[in-house]
């Protein structure tokens, strides 16, 4: 019977193998890194695609990567049969659904970060049942117009 770690694991590693079927693991990262996305990088992207974004192929030149998986809050960072996940800033994700929209992936430098204690892979994160901080559900906004998301894929 598998954890519910384990299940958190498999899912960002089929996630990642939608992509790369030749990865058989994917670890948090450990340290920030900063790429550099330059207009070349910016010219010589797609829109709404995962692995050729700006963002993408300047992380795939900085890392020596085999491939590079943007969403607009985590990254995947392909080296053989591993993959290392990071999380975007805010600033970033802005950047993605700009670059998206035909509005550019503005030069400069962003950061990619480990993701937070709380998110990483294979943290158990029970809730206890039964506490609801509200009996008023918000309604979600969902950005459109922009690649989907690692999630719904």
């Amino acid at each position: 019977m598998k954890t519910k770690n384990q299940q958190v694991d498999r899912i960002a590693l089929r996630k990642v193998r939608k992509f790369f079927p030749q990865v058989e693991s994917v670890r948090d990262a450990t340290k920030p890194i900063d790429i550099e996305v330059s207009a070349h990088d910016s010219n010589h992207a797609k829109l709404k695609d995962h692995n050729h974004c700006a963002l993408a192929v300047a992380c795939e030149k900085k890392m020596h990567a085999d491939g590079v998986i943007i969403s607009v809050k985590t990254a995947y960072v392909v080296k053989g049969k591993r993959a290392i996940r990071y999380k975007l800033l805010e600033t970033t994700a802005r950047e993605v659904v700009s670059f998206d929209r035909k509005g550019g992936f503005e030069p400069g430098t962003y950061s990619m970060k480990p993701p937070p204690p709380v998110s990483r892979l294979g943290v158990k994160t029970d809730k206890p049942s039964g506490l609801h901080t509200s009996s008023v559900k918000s309604k979600a906004h969902i950005t459109t117009n922009i690649r989907t998301s690692l999630r719904n894929e």
